[in-house]
């Protein structure tokens, strides 16, 4: 199976498949793929329904926070919600327990790799001439981004399409403005730039 270095690249020092660091960025595809398996629910129960999501973020001291979340529709007709709106929740609620800007340095999403179900999943456009291999953030979700206080222009997606044995077979990175003008015909193009929190803080990103 590939080992997409060109993406993940190496392990940090110290980090293992046994003994994982827990921040690094093959940490963080396993810790979205770990939500996915264990906190996603949908009424179907297949596992090509499931989603998970970790968001990495910063904090003013430098400190590198991670959380997870996972895609909920348990009952057909009621209320849902995706894995990286779960994760963002849960930010969004510690940076107002730490009193501190975050800055996301990177959004993680773990899903199926079967491609039909990807674009059935995401409702995205038929005609678009390369159609994505692993699931992108929903027009919602990328809303959601496009204005949210915490993003950067140089926050990356980082998103992996996993088989039914749990292996890893594609993996696709973009940045915030890549991945949003990569669906421009579904998300309108913000007015201006969203703010680069880490140098208006003076932060060093640890990545």
């Amino acid at each position: 199976m590939p080992d997409f270095r060109e993406i993940l690249g190496e392990r940090p020092e110290g980090c293992s498949p046994s003994s994982p660091c827990g921040i690094c960025d093959r940490c963080c595809v396993q810790i979205a793929q770990a939500a996915r398996l264990e906190d996603a629910v949908h009424y179907r129960g297949k596992l090509h329904d499931l989603v998970g999501a970790a968001i990495r973020a910063i904090d003013e001291t430098g400190r590198v926070h991670l959380v997870r979340g996972a895609n909920n529709y348990a009952v057909k007709g009621g209320e849902k919600w995706c894995a990286e709106s779960d994760a963002d929740k849960k930010l969004e609620s510690l940076a107002q327990r730490l009193g501190s800007l975050l800055v996301i340095d990177a959004i993680f999403g773990a899903a199926t790799d079967d491609v039909d179900r990807i674009t059935s999943i995401n409702d995205l456009p038929t005609d678009v001439s390369e159609p994505p291999s692993t699931l992108h953030p929903c027009v919602g979700c990328r809303e959601h981004f496009d204005g949210h206080p915490f993003i950067q222009l140089s926050t990356r997606y980082v998103t992996a399409g996993f088989n039914d044995g749990g292996e890893m077979t594609a993996l696709e990175e973009h940045t915030h403005p890549a991945m949003m003008n990569k669906w421009r015909s579904t998300v309108p193009p913000t007015p201006s730039a969203p703010p680069i929190y880490s140098q208006a803080l003076g932060l060093r990103p640890a990545f």
